[in-house]
């Protein structure tokens, strides 16, 4: 008997990765009865992230109404396990999904997931998990953290709310309002991309487009978050040139810079704990997809990660 593991993506905008994982599973069992299904549905930290480690580990869904990316209130939820780890999907926040069609990064938010986070810490996490993939922001998680205490001033001391079109005014960044609780949780940053913040493979110059921007606006939100990474390595002595700070419009660059935070490639996390590696040693075939196969693919997504494992455990893919 034939084992065959499915582990398919979600096809943005069309179906989650659990659909095509059924979809895959009928259509098999119909020609080949016989063969043995496993049904892995996948995330590598986009849509579909909180559902996908639901179901690796047990634990609650936790429902909440959150800011969304174009500022009005939006139902959300994130995942709460019983060893005090919570599980949080930016795109349940902060996505494309929760956005209109006419979306603008530059005006996008990412403070539903701030508010994701402090609820979560008021429930008792000290291990956040945040997958970072499929946003409608390039706010540099500015929103973020301005919903966890921190306080952004211009030059001439004024307080003010960025967003990807105001980040270059950000002078000076006030942290006295962060919580203590806040200081001891543990962050593991799931990012679906290795860009950096900035540059030609950077967040504006890559994504913006693809979330919406007009095509008039790329370089000026590029020229913003150019400013705000030097304020980050001039005040700070913080760079954004890592693998993975592009990811959702830089939204984890302000985690890792002042707080406890781990950034690893998401699928490659997901794939560790779900001991991929013992299930591929088992496997006949593995059958995996996404919504489209482009540049990106090679680049931290998960059919990458998946391609990769299934060569060095010389299974058919």
């Amino acid at each position: 008997m034939k084992k065959v593991v499915l582990i398919p993506d979600s096809y943005k905008g069309s179906l989650s990765s659990q659909s095509v994982a059924a979809i895959m599973s009928e259509v098999i069992h119909q020609h080949h009865p016989g063969c043995q299904i496993v049904s892995i549905p996948i995330s590598d930290g986009g849509e579909g992230f909180l559902d996908c480690l639901l179901q690796i580990f047990p634990g609650k869904r936790i429902p909440l109404t959150v800011k969304g990316p174009q500022g009005y209130r939006i139902n959300s939820a994130y995942g709460l396990l019983s060893n005090r780890v919570a599980i949080i999907e930016l795109a349940l926040a902060s996505g494309l999904l929760q956005a209109s069609v006419d979306n603008d990064p530059g005006l996008a938010t990412t403070f539903g997931v701030g508010e994701l986070i402090h609820d979560a810490i008021l429930h008792g996490a000290n291990e956040i998990w945040i997958g970072l993939g499929g946003s409608a922001t390039n706010d540099g998680g500015c929103g973020l953290a301005e919903a966890l205490g921190m306080e952004f001033f211009s030059k001439e001391g004024l307080l003010i709310h960025p967003n990807g079109y105001t980040l270059s005014q950000i002078q000076s960044i006030a942290l006295n309002k962060i919580s203590d609780a806040l200081l001891k949780v543990h962050f593991t940053l799931f990012t679906d991309v290795t860009n950096p913040l900035c540059g030609l493979s950077g967040a504006s110059h890559v994504f913006a487009a693809q979330k919406g921007a007009p095509s008039t606006a790329t370089i000026l939100l590029e020229e913003n978050m150019q400013a705000f990474s030097r304020l980050l390595s001039q005040q700070y002595q913080f760079l954004t040139d890592y693998a993975g700070a592009g990811a959702a419009g830089g939204a984890g660059v302000l985690l890792r810079c002042f707080f406890n935070t781990t950034v690893a490639l998401g699928i490659e996390e997901v794939l560790n704990r779900l001991n991929f590696d013992t299930i591929l040693s088992q496997a006949d075939v593995v059958i995996t997809g996404e919504g489209r196969l482009d540049q990106q693919t090679l680049k931290g997504k998960a059919i990458s990660g998946i391609a990769s494992r299934c060569y060095k455990s010389n299974v058919p893919l």
